[in-house]
């Protein structure tokens, strides 16, 4: 393991000090989140990234003295440089910082600082996290707990990712991609699955699994998955809540009524253990489509009340809960034409989203997955194999790098090959370069049709390229 800093070496940021803190690219997600949760807090930030970018502007607007493009001056000021796994050592602002002597931290210890004054509902897991943890929040925000949180995702309901409040409680989006979310302080720990992913870091699928039943044995009530096979493995003697479809879960799902509009399904297990309640069945509703998000739900709702939410106003938050930006985000109509973006780059996360847009019932179900960084598609490429069986056509883009070098023999042909030979019953296309794809939709893309974009890259901005180019039907 590489990156982000040992438990013996971590410590925490004093939210007492009140320090000036300068954040090294301060563009990317994690990092926007928690300079907006700082600012908040009553810290003095700035921040410095390579390019603009819609982020930056809102942390301008909230306060942050952001520099466009990184250099030694930018630190001068600061007496706190915090830093992710994505800046390297040799980064020209940490250097200057580390040879004048300043506190330099990973932001890991700025969420660990947060969890030391807070009681901290950590939400972990290789899919689901920002949902539930959005879902999470937002059942705390209706019961007037006043919440901190620091989110990947933007809250619609509330209007931010991240923000630090008046309230006893902390959810946090727990990152396993580095370790950082091991030196978190955790009253609720959440897992919702575990599967391959960010072995490149770990070495192995059982390191992996290691650090996240540590993550499990650090938290003091914890909440897992019943269906996952891996946390079925997961043993505690207390405090341990189990969730799902599973016969034998603490708390099983059931009763499931799907529509276009609406899912509709029932929460059974013995309440009066978590909350203030002799019911042992709850009925739920949400509008968010998918069953993936009945179980992202289901563990919001078993963690909502273990800090105290009310059940009414968990139920209703999520009634209310419209998603997250890039979580199945609708896009626009255009010319007939549904465009949807989704987040999903993992087999596990792409096979639910194709399943909730064929809910939407459209005449055609097109694909468009652009693959993220060549150690996951090295690691994970016979696992794609199967993920796009639910599109009338798929198609793959060109591998987004996401800072990594590329790696001999990972390719998008070869992942595009691999998926074709698996299913030459369905229709799969190769597109690579942007303006190739954008030229191939302008074409083809008809009435009826429901374009979904799927990724972690730049792809989130396809459809809205796409759509530039459609005339409108006024």
């Amino acid at each position: 393991m590489n990156g982000a800093p040992s438990l013996e070496e971590a410590s925490p940021l004093d939210f007492r000090l009140k320090e000036k803190i300068h954040l090294v690219g301060v563009g990317g997600t994690g990092m926007s989140s928690i300079a907006e949760a700082l600012v908040e807090a009553g810290f003095e930030v700035s921040g410095s990234e390579i390019k603009e970018s819609r982020a930056l502007n809102r942390l301008r607007k909230l306060g942050v003295k952001v520099y466009l493009g990184q250099k030694a001056s930018n630190v001068n000021d600061a007496e706190v440089i915090c830093y992710s796994t994505a800046i390297p050592n040799n980064n020209v602002e940490l250097v200057a910082a580390r040879n004048l002597r300043k506190k330099v931290i990973h932001r890991s210890q700025v969420l660990a600082g947060l969890s030391k004054i807070k009681k901290t509902i950590a939400v972990a897991g290789t899919h689901g996290k920002t949902t539930t943890s959005s879902m999470t929040t937002l059942s705390l925000y209706d019961s007037k707990l006043s919440p901190t949180f620091v989110i990947g995702g933007e809250v619609n309901e509330v209007g931010a990712k991240a923000s630090f409040q008046k309230g006893d409680w902390f959810v946090v989006e727990a990152d396993e991609s580095d370790g950082t979310f091991l030196h978190l302080e955790v009253e609720v720990g959440v897992v919702t699955s575990i599967e391959a992913d960010h072995l490149d870091y770990y070495g192995s699928f059982d390191a992996l699994v290691s650090a996240y039943f540590q993550f499990l044995n650090n938290a003091k009530i914890k909440v897992i998955s019943s269906d996952d096979e891996v946390l079925k493995n997961y043993v505690h003697e207390n405090n341990l809540y189990s969730v799902g479809f599973n016969i034998d879960s603490d708390f099983r799902i059931g009763n499931i009524v799907e529509s276009e509009s609406v899912n509709k399904f029932t929460l059974s297990g013995l309440f009066k253990s978590i909350s203030d309640t002799d019911l042992t069945e709850i009925e739920l509703e949400l509008s968010v489509l998918g069953r993936h998000n009945i179980k992202n739900a289901s563990f919001s709702f078993i963690a909502a009340l273990l800090a105290g939410s009310s059940i009414d106003a968990t139920k209703n938050a999520l009634a209310r809960f419209g998603g997250v930006s890039r979580r199945f985000e609708w896009k626009g109509i255009k010319k007939g034409i549904t465009f949807i973006d989704d987040y999903a780059h993992l087999p596990g996360e792409i096979v639910p989203t194709i399943a909730t847009a064929k809910l939407l019932k459209p005449k055609r179900l097109i694909a468009c997955f652009q693959p993220h960084r060549f150690s996951r598609i090295k690691s994970l490429k016979s696992s794609f194999k199967d993920s796009f069986r639910g599109a009338d056509l798929a198609i793959i883009t060109d591998i987004y790098a996401a800072g990594e070098d590329p790696i001999q023999g990972v390719t998008a042909e070869n992942l595009y090959n691999s998926i074709k030979e698996k299913n030459n019953d369905q229709e799969v296309l190769l597109i690579k370069s942007r303006e190739d794809l954008i030229s191939y939709f302008i074409k083809n893309l008809r009435e009826g049709d429901l374009l979904l974009t799927l990724g972690a890259g730049d792809i989130t901005s396809l459809a809205d390229e796409i759509m530039d180019e459609i005339e409108d039907e006024i």
